[in-house]
């Protein structure tokens, strides 16, 4: 409780988070079948096939991709939101109208992605009034779920513990390290075809 009140007083939401939850959560989606691969040559190669042939997507997918459940279904995955958690992805997405193929995308380490538009999905819900209060709650607690973690964290790496028995101190030195956008990070942030209509990205 100590960590969320200290947290609760770090977070401050702004009117564009709110204005940006709401068409990522309610607006517009773009309905897209994927190809996804792990190597830029490779990628490369299909995207030539894609061009030529995109009329075979789904078959290129199913041959191709190295994504198991979308590749199960030629291609197909959940509709993609606006200002969801892959960046490059929902951006790529966004530019195509339907029956468009996108180049090749870059969406994480040794991730490549090739989409197909196949148009659009109609809002869920149309006015922000409705739902603003709702937003405004759920996105106060991810604000403060996130702030409670970077504050345990600092206390954590503040405290030193000695450990007289295995003679370790762990603690109180501060350590760098550098951002990895693991695969495991990027298959989370891909729409999958199972995934439900209405769930909140994270």
């Amino acid at each position: 409780l100590a960590l969320r009140k200290l947290a609760g007083q770090r977070t401050k939401l702004t009117q564009d988070q709110v204005e940006k939850a709401f068409v990522r959560d309610y607006g517009p989606r773009v309905k897209a079948r994927m190809i996804m691969m792990d190597n830029l040559s490779r990628a490369q190669k299909v995207w030539d096939e894609v061009k030529k042939n995109p009329g075979d997507f789904e078959r290129f997918a199913r041959d191709y991709s190295i994504e198991p459940n979308s590749r199960a279904l030629g291609g197909a995955i959940q509709p993609i939101p606006q200002f969801s958690e892959n960046e490059s992805l929902w951006k790529a997405a966004f530019k195509l109208k339907e029956g468009e193929v996108s180049g090749i995308v870059q969406i994480g380490l040794s991730r490549y992605a090739i989409l197909l538009c196949e148009g659009r999905t109609e809002p869920i819900v149309n006015s922000i009034k409705e739902v603003e209060n709702q937003l405004v709650d759920q996105l106060t607690e991810e604000q403060t779920q996130e702030a409670v973690a970077r504050v345990f964290a600092k206390l954590k790496e503040q405290t030193r513990v000695d450990n007289y028995i295995t003679g370790t101190t762990t603690g109180g030195v501060s350590q760098t390290s550098g951002t990895n956008f693991s695969n495991g990070q990027v298959n989370q942030a891909i729409p999958s075809a199972t995934q439900g209509l209405n769930g909140s990205p994270r």
